[in-house]
C-alpha cells in the first residue's frame, strides 16, 4: 500500500499473500468450523489486517509489496470501491465524496447499504467505472470477519451491492471460517481485527494456503 493509502485506512494493511491471492463456505457461522471440501480451481483470499510491513514480512509465507502509488489521499470507502471496480481516478474527478457503505446481513448473505449512491456517483465520473465488477466477474464473493469489524465488506460486493456469502463470528473461529468459505467461493475477503491474535490468524491462513 502506498503511504497515502496506509494513512487513509488507519494503518490497515491489505495482505496479498503468496497463495492467498494467486494460489490455488460453504458453511456459515458455527458450522463453518468443519473441515471444508476443497474447491476445484484457483481461489483468492484478500485479507485486511492491522499489521505493519515488518511484522507481516516476519510471518512464514508472507511477502510485502507496494501497490498502486497514489497522489493525494484516499478515503477508506474510495479504496474499497477502487478495488471492486479495478480502476482508480483522482478524488477531484468525482463530483462528491464516496457515500458511507455498510454491511447488512440476512442469514448467510449480505447487502451493502449506500451501494446505489456509489453506483450513481460512478456513472457521473469520467470513464466507465463499474463498482462491484470484481465480485460479479467471479459469480459472487464471500466475506468473513468478527461482529463490529466488518468495515471492509464492500470489497466483496457485486455490481448490485450483494455479498454472496457472509460469515461473522468469534475471533477464534475466523481462520477456519475463511477456509470454509474458500471451499465454495473463488474469492473471499476478510477483515482481521486489531489485537494480539492478528499475527496468529495470518500465520494460520498462510500455512493453509501453502502448496
Amino acid at each position: 500500500m502506498a503511504a497515502a493509502r496506509r494513512r487513509a485506512t488507519g494503518a490497515l494493511a491489505a495482505c496479498v499473500l503468496a497463495g492467498i491471492l494467486c494460489a490455488p463456505g460453504s458453511a456459515i457461522g458455527a458450522t463453518a468450523t468443519r473441515t471444508p471440501t476443497p474447491r476445484a480451481g484457483p481461489t483468492a483470499l484478500l485479507v485486511f489486517a492491522p499489521v505493519g510491513e515488518r511484522s507481516l514480512a516476519s510471518l512464514p509465507g508472507m511477502s510485502v509489496g507496494i501497490l498502486s502509488a497514489a497522489d493525494g489521499g484516499a478515503s477508506r470507502a474510495q479504496l474499497q470501491l477502487d478495488i471492486t471496480q479495478g480502476a482508480r481516478l483522482p478524488s477531484g474527478a468525482y463530483g462528491s465524496p464516496p457515500p458511507p457503505l455498510e454491511l447488512a446481513t440476512a442469514g448467510s448473505v449480505g447487502h451493502i447499504y449506500g451501494w446505489g449512491r456509489a453506483l450513481a456517483r460512478a456513472r457521473h465520473a469520467p470513464g466507465e467505472l463499474r463498482p462491484g465488477l470484481l465480485a460479479s466477474s467471479l459469480a459472487g464473493a464471500a466475506y468473513a470477519a468478527t461482529p463490529g469489524t466488518d468495515a471492509d465488506a464492500p470489497v466483496a460486493a457485486a455490481e448490485d451491492g450483494s455479498v454472496a456469502a457472509v460469515s461473522l463470528g468469534a475471533p477464534a473461529t475466523l481462520a477456519p471460517r475463511i477456509q470454509a468459505l474458500l471451499a465454495g467461493r473463488p474469492l473471499v475477503v476478510a477483515t482481521i481485527a486489531a489485537g494480539r491474535d492478528a499475527n496468529r490468524v495470518l500465520a494460520q491462513l498462510a500455512a493453509a494456503r501453502r502448496p
